[in-house]
């Protein structure tokens, strides 16, 4: 199977399920807590970049450390990312679904 990608990618990324206006900047969100990535926006160069290491719309990420920089979650991957581009990448938390937050593993 052949997959085709686009030559240009947009300046921000939409998931298409949930309105990003109840979304949040990841850097907002309490150390423990999940979410689910609504949207990552920036410039192309950033959010190609964001994509490279797995974090897109649609992905669940878990918030491990905050300060001048956070470490995230993805899987079995840990991220670190400065606050200023944590400020782009805009989540929904898991509360909003009614699932479990802080203390829940992550599954791959």
């Amino acid at each position: 199977m052949r997959l085709l990608l686009p030559t240009k990618v947009p300046d921000t990324m939409h998931a298409a399920t949930t309105p990003s206006h109840s979304a949040a900047p990841l850097s907002h969100c309490a150390v423990g807590s999940q979410g689910t990535v609504m949207e990552i926006a920036g410039t192309t160069p950033f959010s190609a970049r964001l994509r490279e290491f797995g974090l897109l719309p649609g992905v669940r990420v878990r918030l491990l450390r905050s300060g001048a920089s956070l470490v995230v979650q993805i899987g079995q991957t840990r991220l670190a990312i400065r606050r200023c581009d944590a400020e782009a990448i805009r989540i929904c938390s898991d509360s909003t679904y009614g699932l479990a937050t802080a203390g829940t593993a992550l599954v791959a």
